[in-house]
């Protein structure tokens, strides 16, 4: 069946209730984030992050990766913020390729890249759109 965004918004906050305080749903392996007038923070612990995506209206959220891992070579997260903005803070170890447009809004990459000890290093792309609002990566 289709999902309109009122129901996306109701079970956000369900499970943001259920989650224990500050620490979001830690295990997730896949974002799905939805924020109208308000916000949240999640911090992703996922041995096996997949990427996701982050829906931003009159509002914030941070997403927290830094405690994450990826067992692909490259994870993408889609993005939407509008009048409101989202703050990433990643892993030194990760690249970020920040692929968004921006209306009316901006995008700041702080993060520093360092290759890894061993391994290859690994990809974020956030792709999306920004209207009013702005994308911000960091460690």
């Amino acid at each position: 069946g289709s999902t309109n965004a009122g129901d996306r918004a109701f079970e956000g906050a369900r499970a943001g209730l259920a989650a224990p305080a500050g620490l979001g749903a830690g295990s997730i392996a896949q974002l799905s984030e939805f924020a109208l007038c308000g916000g949240g923070h999640r911090i992703v612990q996922s041995s096996d992050f997949r990427g996701g995506t982050v829906t931003v209206i009159a509002g914030g959220f941070e997403i927290d990766l830094r405690r994450a891992a990826m067992t692909r070579e490259a994870v993408s997260i889609e993005v939407f913020a509008m009048m409101g903005g989202v703050v990433f803070r990643v892993p030194e170890e990760w690249k970020v390729e920040l692929n968004v447009t921006p209306l009316l809004g901006g995008t700041d990459m702080k993060a520093r890249a360092i290759a890894p000890a061993e391994g290859a290093q690994r990809v974020l792309r956030i792709n999306g759109f920004i209207l009013m609002g702005g994308v911000e990566v960091k460690n």
